[in-house]
């Protein structure tokens, strides 16, 4: 966003730098090296406004909350390093769930786990069917509403001397996917199911990044 801002035209021919018919671009490269940034030279992008904005928001907020709040810690807290526009928000949302654990209080509650027996004429460790009790008495049960070692007893009573049926059954397949690519997976796969080489796939990945398809791969080993 600096570079945005420090390319802006307006505060740029407001100095008297350039004349007014020339037209100011911003040139981005991702990495230092002549091929790149030739190749930036050669394709300039067009100011972004809402980037010039959101880097005058944030020297805002930099002066409001680090350079006003900073001092009046130092003199009121002393050790403390410094006020920001990051560190400050993270350290209030850590001070809010620390209150919210402060304010905690327990409650007390059962769940009923009912183990059936499948067959009552056998006895094998795979003849059983274990099932949370979610409804009694044609109620649904929340996480409270069994609140006592009396209620839980008196639920196990009447289920002791029912009967129960399988209505249905339901059967959930669950795949896993696979974790995020890191560099070495990403040139192991390319080479294995793609026959690439790990040059071309870093190319490949570098061109995918410059158009923000993917994260920088650098950064994820």
């Amino acid at each position: 966003m600096r570079g945005y801002f420090l390319a802006h035209y307006r505060d740029v021919t407001a100095t008297g730098c350039v004349r007014d018919d020339i037209n100011v671009t911003r040139v981005v490269f991702n990495e230092i090296t002549e091929s790149s940034i030739k190749a930036s030279l050669q394709s300039p992008r067009e100011i972004d406004a809402n980037l010039v904005h959101a880097y005058l928001a944030r020297r805002a907020l930099d002066y409001l909350i680090g350079f006003n709040i900073s001092p009046l810690l130092w003199r009121k807290l002393p050790g403390c390093q410094s006020a920001g526009r990051v560190q400050s928000a993270a350290l209030s949302l850590i001070c809010d769930r620390e209150m919210e654990i402060d304010g905690f209080k327990p409650q007390e509650y059962w769940t009923v786990l009912v183990e059936f027996k499948k067959n009552k004429n056998l006895d094998l460790t795979n003849n059983f069917l274990s099932s949370h009790l979610t409804f009694f008495d044609t109620k649904k049960l929340s996480q409270f509403s069994v609140s006592s070692h009396t209620e839980a007893m008196e639920i196990e009573e009447k289920i002791n001397s029912s009967n129960f049926e399988v209505s249905s059954k339901i059967t959930k397949r669950q795949r896993k996917p696979s974790p995020p690519y890191i560099t070495s997976t990403l040139q192991q796969d390319a080479a294995n199911k793609l026959d690439f080489s790990s040059t071309y796939t870093m190319k490949l990945a570098q061109k995918l990044y410059e158009g923000i398809q993917l994260s920088d791969g650098r950064e994820q080993d």
